[in-house]
């Protein structure tokens, strides 16, 4: 008499033998996954312009706080007791997009109309930013590295993931004789 599972039972089995599986191979998933980001941020020290350092010295892989297995490359940043820290990638979407015509704030720091002035031309700010009040300073033209980092290694990231996921289920399955 041959015995016939009913799909309900193969599938619930199928499930758990994945899950067994993803759950032995744990460190090896996320040891491809740092490696791989460690690659991205190799190339991206690469094409980072450097005027001042601070920007490409922000550079980093930071792990996900919700999925161990997603790691995010870029710059930090900082907030006022981090900046000397190596996290200083502040201006980062200047760097990568540019910018439109700046001048130099009116407001607070230089007079200007305030909701809280009453809009009198009154400064506030200290004397030596006086003469700078509405002061323009140009636009940023874009230097983007960032995403021509990701575009050029996109494919090839893609590519080892599978890979080297495709090697680790196949050493786990083999393990449990599946």
């Amino acid at each position: 008499m041959i015995r016939v599972d009913k799909p309900t039972d193969v599938e619930s089995k199928v499930k758990v033998q994945i899950e067994i599986v993803i759950e032995n191979s744990s460190k090896e998933f996320e040891r491809i996954v740092s490696n791989l980001a460690n690659e991205i941020l190799g190339e991206m020290y690469l094409n980072a312009p450097t005027k001042t350092g601070v920007l490409d010295a922000s550079l980093a892989v930071m792990p996900s706080k919700k999925n161990i297995y997603f790691k995010w490359v870029g710059p930090r940043y900082a907030n006022r007791k981090s900046y000397n820290k190596g996290e200083g990638g502040n201006h980062a979407h200047l760097v990568e997009y540019g910018s439109k015509e700046r001048y130099m704030k009116k407001g607070l720091l230089a007079g200007g109309f305030t909701r809280v002035s009453g809009g009198t031309q009154k400064f506030k700010g200290k004397p030596e930013y006086a003469p700078y009040a509405g002061k323009y300073l140009g636009t940023m033209v874009s230097k983007p590295f960032i995403r021509p980092t990701y575009d050029s290694m996109g494919a090839t990231i893609i590519e080892n993931l599978k890979k080297g996921t495709e090697k680790i289920v196949k050493e786990q399955a083999n393990k449990q004789g599946i």
